[in-house]
Parts: C-alpha cells; structure tokens; sequence
C-alpha cells in the first residue's frame, strides 16, 4: 500500500455517496483517518517497538480496535515520511493469512506492484513472487532485494488477524508446512540489515497460547509485544464526539452519557457501538429537524446498543424472499464455524467455494451477499465499492456479529452439530473399510439417513471438513441397502419361523393322532383278547364237567359190568343186556377220552389266544409311550419356538425404546416429551431380559424431559466467578471445587438441586488455584496453583477444613498434586519436574521422581504416570528404572492422563480429541481402548475421571472435553455407546464422580458446576414426583410414538388411560 495508492483509494471512495463518519462493525480505513480518535497516546508507543525491533505483535481481546489502530494510527504516522535509517518512504502490503498465508502474501506483494505499474502482467508477477517466497527462508528478503535497490523505500509487511494461521493450520499436512515456512519468512526478514523490512501483526489474545508451537516466534511476540488496553471513558467519549464534529453535526451530552454507560468496561461492545451509532446516524440524517443535534430518541429508535445489530441483520434477511433466504443460510454457515476450542470464529471463504456449496450460480450469492454489504450495513466484506468476482473472498465485518444475531448463533451452532455427525459418518466409513468397524444400524442409520435427507450435504460442502466424502455417502448408501437386506432377511426368517413353527405344530398333531389310533387298537385287542379268555375258560369248564361226567359214567360202567357179572349167571337173557352194557360203557368210556382229550386242546388255545391278548397289550403300551415321549419332544420345540419369538419381540420393543427416547428430545410439548420418554423406559425395562441398564438414548430421553420440566438451574451449583479447574470427591455426596477464583468451596450432590444451588466459599487462598486431592482416607486435603506453596488442609466430619501445614516447593507454579498417602504426595511444576514429597516429623522431604520433563501427571498409592511426547511413563512404587512405557499411534500430544483409584485402568486424553484406555491391574499393560475403538471427541479431551462402587473398584469412565460435551463410558463393555452430556453452553474444564459413583459433576467454563446422574435407573421416577405431569398417553399419541401392534398401557399406573383408548387397544398383541 503506498502513498499513491492510499489516494487513488481516497478518491474512489469519495465517489460513493456517503457521509456517515461511523465504519459500523468493519474496522476504520487509512482513509478515515480523520475520523479515528480515543488512541493518540498509544501510537508512539507501538512505533517504537515497531522501529526498535523491526517486529510489533498488537495484541488484544475480540473487538477492542487492533486493525483500526494499525490503520489509521500508525499508517498516517509511516505515511507522514517517517525518517528511519533507510528511508522516510513507505510502502505497506497488507493481508490476512487465510488457509494459503504465503499465497496471500505473494498476492498482496502483486497488488503494491500493478498498482505502482500498472503495465505488469499480474498473473506473471504473481507467479514469480509467489516462488521467490518458496524457494527459502530468505524467500521475502529476495522479494523485496531489487525493489529496494531501485526505490529506496521501508517495506511495512502489515498481517492482519494473525490468529488465522492457528484456525486453518489443521486443515491438512501441507498447510502446517506452509504455516511454519511463513513463519521463518517473516522472522528472518526481520533479523537481517540488508532490506528495510518490517512487520507488524494484530492477533486476539486468545490466541497468544497457539505461538508457543512456534520458539523463534514466541521469542518475537515476547520482545516487541503491545497488549491494546480497553479504551478509558474519556477516549471512548472522544471516540463518540470527534467523528460528529468532523462532520459539522452535534450530540446531546446526555446521549454520550447513555452510550457511554451501555458500553461499559467490556471491550467487546466497541464494534456494537460503532454500529449503534452508524444506524442512529442514519436514522438522524432522515428524520432530524432543523438540525437538531442528535439525542437519545433517534438512539432508541434504532433499537440502541442491545438490539441495534440484531435488528440491522434481521431487517436485511427479511428483504431476501424465501429463496434467497436459504441462501444467505448457506453462505453464513459457509464463511463462519465454531473451533475445536468451542468458539465461533469467522472462516473467510472464496465467492466461487460459497457458491458451491450452496449449489447457486455466483450472480445469485452476490445478489444475497450484496444486501449485507450495503454502505449503510457493512455487516460483510469486502465493502461494497469493491467488485466481487469468483475469487472474490467472503468474511463478516466482525465476530461480535456471531455473538449478537440469534439467528446466525443458531445457523453456526447447527452447522457444528451437524458438521460433527458427517465427522462421525466419516470415521465410520473409514473404520469400515479398514476391516474395523461395521456399517451403521438401526436407529444410528435411521437418524443418519434423515439427517442427510434434510441437510442434503454436496460434494463441494463435505470437502471442506473431510476429503472422503464420496466414500463416507457410499458408506450410508451401502449401509441403507444392507439394512434394507437385514429386513428383508428378518422378514424372512420371520415367515421361516412361522412355517417351522407351523411344520412343528403339524408333526405334533400327527404324532398325537397315531398316538390316539394306536391306543385304540391296543384297546380293541385288548378286549378282544379278553374276550377269547373267557371263552377258553368257558370251554375248559365244559371239558372238566364232560371229564367229570365221563369219569362218572366209567364208574357206572365199571359197576354195571360187576353187576351184570354178579347176575350172569342168574339169567342167560340178561347176558346180551349185560354184553350190549359193556359195549355201551365202552363207547362212553371212548367219548370220555374224546371229551377229555378235546378240553385239553381247547385249553391250549385259551392258553395260547391269552399270550397273544398279553403281546398285543405291550404292543399298545410300547405304543403310548412313543405317543408321550413324541408329545414331549413337540412340546419342548413349541418352547423354543415360543421362546424365539419372545426374544424377537424383546428386541423390537427394545428398538421402538431407544427411538422413543431419541424421537421424545424433538418433542416441542414438555408434557408429551415427559411421557414418551418415561414409556420408552418403561418397554426398554420389559423388554430387556439381559439385564442391561443404561443405554444412551434412554438416559437423554429421561434427563432432558426432567431438566424440561425443571427450572433452568436445575442441577447447577453456583458461586464460582471464574473457571473452575479441580474437582475432588470425597465420602458420599460431598465434592470440594476450586478454581481461578482463589477459592475452596463444598458441595453437596445430596441436596435438593431442582432449583440449583448456591455454595458459598470455605477457603480463599488469595491466587489462582489449579489442583486439589484428598488423601486416601480423606481426612487431609492438598491445594496448589500459581504459587510454590502446596496448603494442606484438615477435613472435620461435617466437611469444614482447617489449615494443618504449609510446603514451600521452590517452585513457580504447581501444575498437579496428587496425595498417594494421608503424608505422601505427588507434584507437577509448571516447569515439567514431578516431585515425591513425604512427611517425616512435622517436615516434609522431597526427591525427584524423574528426569523427564512432563506437562501431565496422574499417581496413586502403587504407582506414577507422566508423559513424554506421545508417550506415557509408567513407575511402581518409584522405583529408579521404569516398569513399563505406552504409546500411542497418530502423530498427536497428550493433554490428559488420568488413574483410576483402584489403579486398575490407566486412561489418556489427546489433543484431537482421542481416548486411549490400558488395564494396568496385573502388571503388564493391557490396551482396551484406541482411537479405532474408542469414540472421538470433536476437540481436545480435557479430563477424565473413574468412579469406584461399594468394594473399591472402578466401574465407569468419563471424559470431559472443549467439544462441550462429556461423556460415560461403561468399562465392562467398552464396546457399547458412551451416554453423551452436551446440555451445557461452553468446554469442560474438570470433571469427577461423586463418592458413591451415582452422580458425575463437571466445571464448566461459564463458571457453574453441573451434576448429571451415572445411570438410567436413578431418574425412572423423577418425572413422576416433580408432580407436572397429570395424564397418560393418548391412544394418538401412543400410536404414533409407540406402535399400534403393541398393547396400551399406562405410563403412571396411578392414573386413568389417556384419551380415546378403548378395551380392545390392550389386547391388540394377542390378536
């Protein structure tokens, strides 16, 4: 930017036709130097540095007025032929770092030199600079070389909102390489005395933390560094005067006055005012009468600072008709995003890629863009003197518009949400084709599939937050066929089950119908073979009468003939009669044999018609017995069947819950929400025979239907007035927090927290306090932070604490203690030494643990754990050789590190937001958890905490991280989907588990304590007994939420059936 350029400017703005001396959100121009006032005293100050140092950092918080400072303080300063050794020429190429910092310095370099010859061809000079800078370090000293000689000019290198390079650098390898190679171009620019070149950044000083990456450059910040202090009462007085006066118009003192006030201390309001009072001057300009000076109606009129921005942007939506409104969504998501830190940062974005994304022609998004660029709005850049093409770059005038305007808090709060499920579709597909992971299922697919439904993502859109976006839609549509298969398959086996069942059914009834055919004729033969016993007994007896007779008759025969021999010899004619009776006793005597001989034989055929009657009898028994043992066998099969069926139904219902329980949280009626959710735990409870008792749609289901019908503290403990860095449990439901308030304060989880709680303050120590932990048997507690002394305080039995001794360390600041025994502790100093520390007497010895320099520590009473770049080392005992050291896989740092108390699990947080999980009970360690495993966090993982239950041993693992979310993890089945806490406004800064495990309690960064409950079961009855809800499901309602193949029930027994349910809805199942 020289001189020459600074005027040809000048006049091209004199052409628009504007007199309003207020910038609005953008930041002041060099040509409205003349109406920039509040920082003259400041000026001379930064110039020193700049000249002293050839490097200035201009540091300060969001809005506090660094690029105007630069532009119109110290630019008309190096303009006003500022004299150094050089030169008193200047020349000045300004920029912002964007995603390509060393392409958008070789642009800016091009523009200075076209605008100073304009017969250059631009796209040549371009692609020379551009490879001068990448061909070394010296890349920006070579650039300048020739320039120099030929001029004799300073080269100011202006960078504005350095922090730029920290919010794109992880957007791909290539573009880190490029941050550090821009990097040492500007540093060696500024070491070496051949060329005049300076450099000189603004930076939010949120940021600063990010330089220390970066040695060389830290030491810069450190040595030439301006910290833009808030802007007194007086200079922001000056600041609403000067420019009015400038242009010939007056303020009512009373209006400063006001304005003054609503500014206040918070520097964040100084683009809000400047905005305010452009729109109170143009409103002033329409309506003023007689030129009166402008007071505190035209102010009010325009909505005054509190609603005067929301207002302005909702004013230029509402011009777009509905088209167009949908595209002024997309660009808004486009050029803004919220950080892995949780911020909302703004992403400048090319024309071209916007237009991409919102699948819309470039005419048709300028047209959108143009309405919030208007020079009465400026609430986009460029300005709008400024033509757009497709390479045009797209940015919001200031971040405090993403603070302010409901409606794009709600676009990029919606955007990140959704930003972060096509995050997770992404890992799973890529888990997926590894051979890792599985496709999605079930409700997840559901849920995924119409969340892209309604989002519909494109090509260009998914690019920007990962590359595989064709592999991770393939996945969902590969997905959707498999689970399309999965319920044909279902159905199927559904239908197999059915004639199975039906075959089985068949089979029975056949064997049941021989069994009865067979027990009939065992039946007939039986009676058949009784019958033909008696008749052989019936013709036995007749044989033994006849034999009987027989005999009888022998006997007569025998004594006739000793008759007839007796009178033989007293009648000759009684000697025929006598002949003719022997041989009439003959024959009888034969016909007695005869008979005789005949019962015999008819008395073997009863015998043997009797043994077939016996056969067939154990025929028929044999036969029954199949038909009982067959009758066993159906029945068993019908109880697998039956059991089959059983457990399908289980799962569907369990199905219907856990979407009941994700479908309640979408509800807009808290009572209909309330029901929903306590029916889905109701089906989940049935239905599940294995016994399991969280689930993670279930447990957000009942927790945000109870915080629904609660008040909005609920379960919040308040008094903190800053972060709150260490929470520490003790016995039961008390927990100890601390933070950079300086103080120790107790709370108390078993309290009524429907309505939050306010703790006052047991301690203040006077500094930022970091660290607490209580001893093993929690009768002494530790306290350390930005001091070298560690407290140690006495804990009574009510929970008060009384100071018991002091330990000066010798340190700077104590980052971490940790008390393995009620007189032996752990710390880690600000400057990576971790320190034994053992009471002897009434002094406490220390020795140092290790020679490593660590940034983490975690211990117990068996051993002591710090990390070494991507490494954990682990000690026993403190012995002198290490007994075992852990690694993990990505190129990633551990930010967390933490025990469990029964040193069963050791768990590690990183940057990226990766959990690694060791069992670390038997010695060696056993990995149960990578980031191929594990679900990731979206940012950094904060802390993390294990509970321990009644026996000592630990059950559950959360973690806390600056994605804004905390979750649980079930340690017996780390396979299962974490409960995901995300109800809170902002990161995590500590968490823990109360001392029965049943509550887990998080340090927000808003200043507040939350307490969530551990599990599904301790909030089944909560919404019952808040006494809000009065009625059951209606029959619509149950169809609709539930199904209407499942029997009605009531979700409150206490209560009668909801409306419109009928006899006939409670047996739908059985028929």
């Amino acid at each position: 930017m020289s001189e020459q350029a600074i005027t040809q400017s000048s006049n091209s703005i004199n052409t628009v036709d504007r007199r309003n001396p207020f910038p609005g959100l953008r930041s002041f121009k060099y040509e409205e130097s003349h109406l920039y006032f509040g920082r003259d005293n400041q000026i001379e100050m930064v110039l020193n540095k700049l000249i002293k140092h050839r490097f200035v950092a201009v540091v300060g918080t969001s809005g506090i007025g660094k690029s105007s400072f630069l532009y119109c303080g110290l630019f008309p300063t190096l303009f006003g032929d500022y004299q150094t050794e050089y030169s008193n020429k200047w020349e000045v190429c300004t920029f912002r770092p964007g995603e390509s910092p060393i392409k958008n310095l070789a642009q800016s370099i091009t523009d200075e030199a076209v605008k100073n010859n304009p017969e250059l061809d631009a796209e040549m000079t371009f692609n020379v600079e551009y490879s001068t800078l990448m061909s070394s370090s010296t890349g920006l000293v070579d650039a300048f070389k020739g320039k120099y000689e030929k001029h004799q000019k300073n080269y100011l290198i202006f960078v504005d909102q350095f922090e730029e390079l920290f919010r794109f650098k992880d957007i791909d390898s290539s573009t880190t390489e490029e941050t550090l190679a821009f990097i040492k171009l500007l540093l060696t620019a500024t070491e070496q005395n051949d060329v005049p070149i300076y450099v000189a950044l603004t930076m939010r000083s949120d940021f600063v933390g990010d330089c220390s990456q970066y040695p060389n450059l830290t030491n810069a910040i450190n040595n030439s560094q301006f910290l833009i202090p808030q802007m007194t009462r007086n200079e922001k007085k000056a600041a609403i005067e000067g420019p009015i006066q400038v242009m010939g118009a007056g303020i009512d003192d009373r209006l400063v006055q006001q304005i003054l006030n609503d500014v206040g201390d918070n520097a964040d309001q100084l683009p809000i005012m400047q905005h305010a009072l452009m729109r109170t001057w143009d409103y002033w300009e329409q309506s003023s009468i007689h030129g009166e000076p402008i007071n505190t109606g035209h102010y009010e009129a325009i909505g005054g600072m509190k609603t005067a921005l929301e207002v302005h942007a909702n004013e230029a939506f509402n011009e777009l008709n509905d088209e167009q409104k949908r595209t002024c969504e997309l660009i808004f998501k486009a050029i803004t995003q919220k950080g892995d830190d949780g911020r909302r940062v703004r992403r400048p974005t090319q024309l071209s890629e916007i237009a991409a994304v919102a699948e819309k022609s470039i005419e048709e998004c300028i047209v959108v863009i143009d309405n919030f660029r208007r020079a009465d709005r400026t609430l986009l850049m460029p300005p709008q003197e400024v033509p757009l093409d497709e390479n045009s770059v797209i940015d919001i005038s200031h971040e405090s518009l993403m603070r302010i305007w409901g409606m794009l808090i709600f676009w990029v709060d919606e955007e990140a949400e959704f930003v972060k499920e096509y995050l997770g579709w992404a890992m799973a597909a890529e888990n997926h084709q590894s051979g890792q992971g599985g496709l999605l299922k079930d409700a997840d697919l559901k849920l995924a599939l119409a969340k892209r439904e309604e989002k519909k993502p494109n090509l260009a859109w998914g690019m920007r937050y990962h590359p595989a976006y064709e592999r991770t839609m393939s996945f969902l549509d590969f997905s959707k066929k498999s689970d399309e298969e999965a319920i044909a398959n279902r159905k199927k086996l559904a239908e197999r089950r059915k004639q199975i069942f039906r075959a089985i059914f068949a089979f029975i009834c056949v064997i049941m119908v021989g069994a009865l055919i067979a027990s009939y004729f065992a039946y007939e033969a039986k009676q058949e073979a009784n019958k033909n016993l008696g008749e052989a007994k019936a013709q036995k007896e007749k044989a033994v009468a006849s034999a009987k007779a027989a005999t009888v008759a022998q006997k007569k025969a025998v004594k006739s003939a000793e008759t007839a021999k007796k009178a033989q010899g007293k009648a000759l004619a009684e000697a025929d009669r006598a002949t003719k009776a022997q041989k009439a006793a003959l024959r009888s005597a034969k016909l007695a044999r005869a008979a005789k001989i005949r019962a015999l034989q008819e008395k073997k055929a009863a015998d043997e018609q009797r043994q077939r009657a016996v056969a067939a009898k154990a025929l028929a028994d044999t036969a029954t017995k199949k038909a009982e043992q067959s009758a066993i066998v159906a029945t068993k099969a019908k109880g697998v069947a039956e059991q089959a069926k059983q457990a399908a139904d289980n799962l569907s219902k369990k199905v219907i819950a856990q979407k009941m329980g994700l479908r309640s949280i979408q509800l807009t009626d808290h009572i209909e929400q309330a029901l929903v959710a306590q029916q889905a735990y109701h089906i989940f409870k049935k239905s599940n025979v294995r016994g399991e008792t969280q689930d993670p749609n279930i447990y957000d289901g009942l927790y945000y239907a109870i915080k629904r019908l609660s008040d909005p503290n609920y379960n919040q403990f308040k008094g903190h007035f800053s972060t709150i860095r260490s929470l520490e449990p003790t016995f039961g439901n008390v927990i100890y927090s601390t933070g950079s308030d300086g103080t120790i304060r107790k709370c108390d989880v078993g309290n009524d927290l429907s309505t939050g709680v306010d703790v006052p303050a047991l301690v203040t120590t006077g500094q930022v306090n970091r660290s607490l932990s209580l001893s093993p048997g929690k009768k002494v507690m530790a306290c350390a932070g930005n001091s070298a002394t560690i407290r140690l305080y006495n804990v009574a039995n009510d929970g008060n604490l009384s100071m018991a001794s002091r330990i000066n360390t010798g340190q700077s600041e104590i980052r971490r203690i940790v008390m393995a025994g009620n007189n032996v502790l752990y710390a880690l100093s600000a400057n990576g030494e971790i320190t034994y520390w053992e009471q002897k007497g009434r002094r406490w010895k220390s020795e140092p643990v290790a020679q490593d320099k660590a940034t983490l520590m975690a211990a117990n009473s068996q051993k002591v754990a710090w990390n070494k770049a991507k490494n954990v080392i682990v000690y026993n005992n403190r012995v002198t050789t290490k007994s075992y050291e852990l690694t993990i896989s990505n190129q990633d740092r551990i930010v967390s590190l933490e025990f469990s108390q029964d040193g069963a699990w050791l768990a590690a947080g990183t940057q990226a937001g990766f959990l690694y999980l060791w069992s670390v009970a038997n010695g060696k360690p056993v990995s149960m958890g990578t980031e191929q495993s594990l679900p990731r966090h979206l940012a950094r993982i904060n802390n993390i905490a294990f509970n321990y239950n009644d026996s000592g041993k630990a059950t559950l693992m959360a973690t806390g991280s600056w994605d804004k979310s905390v979750r649980i993890y079930e340690l017996k089945n780390l396979g299962k989907s974490p409960i995901v806490l995300n109800d809170h406004r902002d990161w995590v800064w500590s968490i823990c588990f109360s001392g029965d495990g049943t509550k887990l309690l998080a340090g927000c960064k808003d200043n507040l304590i939350r307490v969530w409950p551990t599990t599904v079961e301790a909030m089944k009855d909560v919404i019952a007994s808040t006494g809000k809800v009065k009625r059951n499901m209606s029959i619509k309602e149950w169809n609709r939420h539930v199904s209407k193949n499942i029997n009605y029930a009531r979700t409150f027994s206490n209560m009668k059936d909801g409306a419109g349910v009928k006899p006939e809805h409670k047996r739908r199942e059985k028929e």
